[in-house]
């Protein structure tokens, strides 16, 4: 519980305070549900399909459960899409590879 507490205050703790979150949300029964959900996604992504389909599971998981804790001006701003995970990595292999002169 530890590793949960320490995100809830290093990163969730300030987004009431900022608006980001809707006013009933408690940022650490969000960081609460949001591992387990979370590990439940995984867990039956790699039972049924060896996870070949994990990101479509966790970007479905966050399309139906962020509406419930975010405002609706950050909801607009959040990439959910399935592939952000596979961009994310290409564009931090491009910042590595120096440039060619």
């Amino acid at each position: 519980m530890v590793a949960v507490g320490g995100v809830v205050d290093g990163d969730f703790g300030g987004g009431g305070a900022a608006g980001e979150t809707l006013s009933h949300v408690v940022p650490r029964e969000i960081a609460e549900l949001v591992v387990g959900a979370f590990n439940g996604v995984q867990m039956y992504a790699q039972l049924e399909t060896d996870l070949e389909d994990v990101e479509y599971r966790v970007s479905l998981l966050l399309k139906n459960l962020l509406p419930s804790i975010a405002s609706p001006s950050v909801l607009l701003r959040l990439d959910l899409a399935v592939d952000r995970g596979a961009r994310l990595v290409a564009e931090q292999r491009e910042e590595r590879v120096p440039a060619s002169v």
